[in-house]
């Protein structure tokens, strides 16, 4: 059985830091970029819980797509994204004013998802269609889709030139 909790591990000492409950299925975390926020995806209610990393408290609840399964903020911190793998969609959300601000359509069961190093763009594999979807930040729009990759579920981007 899926724990439901949230284990925070203690990166200078690798030992267990505290655990936190979850009243869900958790099935993708981030950590804020000033550690204040804990942004967690449950798979059974379809939404991002934003939980208070000090309080533990959860602030806001987001209703975003059906099954969450990646999640990744902006090197600059102002965007969340959320891929929604039944949806076909990548959720976009406002760290700053904790709301939705974009449901994106991509390809058949998106999966992993990263940030460009510059927050520019967004990559999410699709897993279904074995390519890669590229989303301008500004514009909260594909405006690429890399095919070649096979059954990709992760990504990560270089911080070449």
């Amino acid at each position: 059985m899926a724990s439901k909790d949230i284990t925070v591990i203690k990166s200078d000492s690798d030992v267990v830091e505290k655990t936190i409950s979850f009243n869900g299925l958790p099935n993708a975390i981030a950590i804020s970029p000033d550690g204040i926020y804990i942004y967690v995806t449950d798979e059974e209610s379809y939404k991002l819980f934003i939980i208070d990393s000090k309080s533990e408290k959860t602030v806001k609840e987001l209703l975003i797509g059906i099954a969450p399964r990646g999640i990744t903020i902006t090197s600059d911190g102002k965007y969340i994204y959320v891929s929604n793998l039944d949806s076909f969609s990548v959720t976009a959300i406002d760290a700053n004013k904790m709301e939705v601000i974009a449901n994106i359509p991509v390809s058949s069961l998106p999966w992993g998802i990263t940030s460009s190093p510059d927050s520019k763009r967004i990559f999410v594999c699709n897993y279904y269609e074995n390519s890669i979807s590229v989303i301008d930040t500004s514009t909260n729009k594909e405006i690429e889709r890399i095919n070649g990759a096979v059954f990709p579920t992760k990504i990560a981007v270089s911080r070449g030139k």
